[in-house]
């Protein structure tokens, strides 16, 4: 059995699946301070989110080099993959060596197509049992399809 195919045998979920943009937009939980910074919002794959912030895109660019940054993450796509065969699947679409990692290690990696292009970049933490992956919020869907496939 190819390792795509092992990929039915794992057990998928994914949180943050929300309604159409259309019918609700839904907050993240800094949104208050978004506010209170006076940044400009837009809907972004179902969520208010912020793009700048009054004092411009340089002022903050300053800011988190001489200073740090806070990217909240809670609207984006969380997978969590678990079964026997978890580590040999998600081998086979990410170009990431995940045998080692060890239980909360945290690496960036892309998930691939089966022609290897990319599709998305994501998160992978390795867990005690099974993989977390983060990915991007307007891809969730279509990764998890990819994933199921």
């Amino acid at each position: 059995m190819n390792a795509r195919k092992k990929m039915k045998h794992l057990y998928f979920s994914v949180a943050g699946d929300f309604m159409h943009p259309m019918i609700t937009l839904h907050t993240i939980p800094l949104e208050p301070l978004h506010h209170d910074l006076q940044a400009k919002m837009v809907p972004f794959a179902g969520y208010m989110m912020p793009i700048h912030y009054i004092d411009g895109i340089l002022q903050e660019h300053l800011h988190v080099r001489q200073h740090a940054g806070l990217f909240d993450v809670s609207h984006m796509g969380v997978i969590l993959v678990k079964g026997d065969l978890s580590t040999a699947a998600l081998e086979s679409v990410l170009p990431t060596d995940i045998i080692e990692m060890q239980p909360f290690q945290v690496k960036y990696s892309l998930l691939l197509n089966d022609q290897g292009g990319i599709m998305d970049d994501l998160l992978i933490v390795r867990l005690d049992e099974g993989f977390l992956l983060v990915v991007n919020a307007d891809k969730k869907h279509d990764d998890l399809s990819h994933l199921k496939d």
